[in-house]
Order: C-alpha cells, then structure tokens, then sequence
C-alpha cells in the first residue's frame, strides 16, 4: 500500500533533514506534555487555593509551565513548517527541472493550462498539507492521548460521558472525508480543463476578435465553470453540515459532563476543582480531534493532488547530459537510410526515406505543405525519435552522440519565431554558453539584418521584447531568431522558412549571408517561395513522406514534373 502511495513517489528521493525532524518532534512532546499539566495545576488551585496563594513556588511553576507550553509549542510548528517548506522547495524544484526535460511528445498532449495548474494548483494543495496540517499532528495526538488518559486517572465515569460522543464524530468525518477527496479530484481536474482553455484563449485573443467569436469563447468556457460551480456548492454542503453538526456533538458532550460531573461534586465522588480540570481536559480534546480529522480529510485531497503530480514524475525524460564541457562536433555530411516515422500509431509520416546531404553545402527540401519537411526537421534536431532506419552524420549515428552535444551543434530557425521575455541582447545570445560582448552580438546581428530596426529603438540592445515578443513584428521575431542561430556558430544549420516574413531588401541582404556562411557548415533550409531555393547546391523533393527526387534545379526542372509545375507557378523560370 505505502509502495504505491503518490505522496511517498513524489518524496521518496528527498533527502529529510532527520536530525531537525526529530529535535521539533521532541519539542512538540514536551510542549504538549506541559500543556497537560495545566488543567492540573488549575484542579489544586481551586481545590487547595490558600495553599497554593502562599506558596510562592506553586505560583512560579505555574507560571513557567504556562510560558514553557506556548513557547515550546510554537517553537516546535515553527520547526515543522520550516522542514515542510524545504520539502515542498525541493519537490517543486523537482517536478518544474523535470518537466523541462521531457520530451516534445509530452508538450504536444498537454496544454500550457493544465500543466501550469498542476504544477502551481497541487503543489499548493501538498504545501498545504505538509506545512500547515502535519505540524498539528504530533501537538494534537499527544494531547487527545494525554488528555483522555488524564480524564479517566481523575474519574472514569465522567470521562465515559465525556468521551461517548468520540464515535459519533469518526462516523461523521470518515465518510465525508472519502467524499471530499472525490470532490477535491474533480475540482483539481475541472481546474487544469479551464486553465488550459483560458491560457489558449488569450494566447489567440487576437483571432478570437478579428473573428468576432468572444460569445463562442465564453460559451465552450461555462460548461466549466458551471461544473466548478457545482463542485464546489457540494463541498460546501458538506462543510455546512460537517461544522455545525460537530460543534453540537462537543456542546452535547460538554452539557453531560457538566450534569454528570455536577453530580459526582455534589455527592462528594469528586471535587470542585477536578470537575473543571475534566472540562479542561474536554476543552483541549475538541482541537486535537479537528485537527487529526483535517489530517485525514487533508490527506485525501493531497493524495489527488499527488497523482497528478506523480503521472507527470513518471513520463519519460530525454537523455540529456548537462556538461559544462560539451565536446565540439565537426561539421560533416548527413544520411537518411529508409527512416520511418509517425506522430501517432498506424499514420506514417516519413516513408523509406534515403537521402544524403553533402557536407558545407547548402541542400533545399521543397515539396507540398504537409509533405514531412518539417518532421525531417524535427528529426534531425532529435526531437522525435524515429521508428526505423538509421540517420548518419558523418560514419557515426546522430544518436551515438550525447543529446547536449549534438543540439549544441545544431542551429535550427524554426517556423514559429521564439522570444524570450528579456531584452533584445539577451534573446541574440540565448543559445550561448558564455556571456558575449556587444560587438559580438551587434556583427550577427547585422548579418541577420536586424539593426535596421534595433537601432532604431531607443534602448537599443537593451529593449524589452515583451512577453512573446509582443513588441515585435514577425518579421523582427524572425530576424532575431537567424542572428541568434547565427551568432551560436553550429556545424549543422536548419533553417524552416527563414525569410518568410522578411520583406525583400531583408530576404537578400539574409541569403547572401547564407552563401558566406554555408561554405563554412552544412545547411539545409525549407522554403514555399522557391526563389529562395534555386542557388541551392542540392534539392530534395518531398512529397507525401516520400523522397521523389534529388538534384539541382536544373535538373529537376528536366527530371520531376511536380517540382517543374511548382516553379512555373511561382513565375520563377
């Protein structure tokens, strides 16, 4: 059973600080202890208070065991909590490093949302538990055994009474715990639905305006929040019913102590003092009982929490090798032979795919939209793995190299443009492993043709992209992104559609640095406006995941009618 608990999967390889652990554990017993001496301490002096009003001493020692209590009990939360939030500190730390390792696969079945909930929303819920509800646990089990315990050395038949209604409650709590913890599922789920959708919408708000579709948006969210809504008017339910009904199982346990106890006075069983010692005593077991049963209701929704959380420990990493000292690949030539692969089970994407792509040169893919260009792309870049066949850089398998060294080598300019959230400087150099002067920055970034705009901003190098990018055109994006590919001198450069979005002063001052720089490693570049294509060394055509023809343009002019139509469509021959 514990073998399988998430709570204990997702802690397992934390190292505890035990030594702490055990010092606030002992701290809280002796804090609880002193807090049981108490209500004894209150029977002698009811019973005994002229005695106890001379002695100087009783008073003195009251006094220290009733500062000792609260200090020694606070100290020892205090410890709890600490401990707690190192866990929660390093199990974050965990689940956030080993999301970012996780393969594109994992990204490509989860939404931005639903992961962003699970790793703030259920983190919270275990932050929660471990800092806040456990540190009660071993106050409130000290004092409920001590407290019934004492009960019963004073006087066992009103202790009876006292503690009759005990069952009442563990009959209440347990099965409105499972409940709650079934809720608190759904909610956690429902929560991460929204978030995902929310996170979608806004990341597309522009489309959704220009499309007039805000009504449509609003709508497919409501089912949504309309479950939330009902999810948490039942939990609500709950708590209205679990709350008033357990303050009346503690008045009517109360009311039979005061009857049956001012029974017991009055008949000379017991005195005055103790009687009130046992309402103390009763008074102290109604905190320890909440909070033990806030532990157990607690656990319950952790461990949803929990699952969620293990479900995402438990997919597969990438394989990658943090090194500081990344061994330099030399630039060579590389080879498809008969490559299959698929996204999803039974729909191929590349079919037998052989090609070779000579080194220092630069080679085209051309072909429809859909053909597979990009997926040979997102292959060689390693981050799909194939289903068969080999792919050879040089006489060694891309994959015979460690995965940091091989994207170390690579400079891939992808369709969608990143920008990260900083400045404009910082985006350049991103790929770099050391800090590059200015000069550096500024030269790619000139072959790249982006200081025509840079310099024109007022900052400069030091202006602030905006989240996404949003400050900058696709054009700016996309010329960010070439210097930054450019600046990080790989052997093996991808380039999808580079200069797309580029006007076409920007496109050709972009190729002729191309032509300078493809002589020094091997490109490959895929582009729908073929006239960026035709000074290409190699054109590979690609078609329905199939390789239908090699050479240069000329010769595929002569040789494959597709590509032929492809370009008098263009008016490029």
């Amino acid at each position: 059973m514990l073998k399988n608990n998430p709570i204990l999967y997702l802690i397992k390889n934390i190292k505890l600080p035990i030594f702490l652990i055990i010092s606030a554990i002992i701290i809280s017993i002796i804090g609880s202890i002193f807090q049981l001496l108490l209500p004894l301490f209150t029977q002698n002096l009811i019973d005994n208070f002229s005695m106890f009003i001379e002695n100087k001493y009783f008073i003195l020692i009251f006094i220290i065991v009733f500062l000792l209590s609260g200090v020694l009990n606070g100290l020892s939360i205090y410890l709890l909590t600490k401990i707690g939030e190192g866990i929660i500190y390093v199990l974050i730390k965990k689940v956030w490093f080993h999301i970012l390792k996780l393969k594109p696969s994992f990204f490509n079945r989860n939404e931005n949302g639903q992961l962003l909930s699970r790793i703030i929303d259920d983190s919270n819920i275990l932050n929660n538990f471990i800092t806040q509800t456990i540190p009660t646990f071993f106050p409130s089990l000290i004092t409920l055994f001590g407290s019934t315990i004492l009960l019963f050395t004073l006087d066992w038949q009103t202790a009876f009474v006292a503690l009759v209604s005990i069952p009442l409650y563990v009959a209440l709590i347990v099965p409105l715990s499972n409940i709650m913890q079934k809720i608190a599922y759904q909610t956690q789920l429902e929560t991460a639905r929204l978030s995902g959708v929310i996170s979608h919408v806004l990341s597309e708000i522009n489309l959704i305006k220009i499309s007039n579709s805000e009504f449509k948006e609003f709508n497919s969210t409501l089912s949504k929040l309309q479950r939330l809504y009902s999810l948490g008017v039942k939990e609500g339910t709950i708590n209205a019913v679990v709350t008033p009904v357990t303050t009346l199982i503690m008045l009517i346990s109360m009311g039979g102590v005061l009857a049956f106890g001012g029974l017991r006075v009055s008949s000379g069983a017991i005195s005055p003092g103790t009687l009130i010692a046992l309402i103390f005593y009763l008074m102290q077991l109604t905190d320890p009982v909440e909070h033990i049963a806030n532990i157990f209701t607690g656990y319950k929704k952790t461990k949803g929490a929990s699952v969620r959380l293990t479900e995402i420990m438990k997919e597969p990493e990438e394989s990658l090798e943090f090194s500081k000292d990344i061994q330099k690949i030399n630039s060579s030539s590389i080879a498809f032979e008969k490559v299959n692969f698929s996204y999803e089970k039974g729909v191929p994407v590349l079919k037998d795919c052989s090609f070779s792509i000579p080194k220092n040169k630069m080679t085209a893919l051309v072909g429809p939209s859909g053909s597979g260009k990009t997926t040979i792309f997102n292959i060689i870049a390693r981050l799909y793995e194939i289903n068969s066949g080999s792919i050879k850089y040089g006489e060694k398998s891309i994959y015979e190299y460690s995965l940091a060294e091989w994207r170390n080598h690579i400079g891939y300019v992808m369709q969608n443009n990143g920008v990260i959230n900083g400045t404009i400087k910082k985006n350049i150099s991103y790929a770099l492993k050391y800090k590059p002067k200015l000069s550096e920055v500024e030269y790619y970034a000139n072959l790249a043709n982006a200081n025509t705009f840079i310099e024109k901003l007022q900052k400069q190098y030091n202006t602030l992209t905006g989240e996404t990018g949003i400050q900058l055109s696709g054009g700016e994006k996309q010329r960010l992104d070439i210097a930054r590919n450019f600046i990080k001198r790989p052997g093996l450069l991808l380039l999808d559609e580079a200069t797309s979005n580029l006007d076409s002063e920007s496109e050709k001052k972009i190729q002729d640095a191309l032509s300078n720089i493809a002589k020094e490693r091997t490109t490959i570049i895929i582009a729908h406006r073929l006239s960026t294509v035709l000074q290409a060394d190699q054109i590979i055509f690609v078609d329905n995941g199939f390789i239908t023809g090699t050479g240069t343009h000329k010769e595929l002019m002569n040789s494959h009618q597709k590509y032929k139509k492809m370009i008098e469509l263009q008016s490029l021959n």
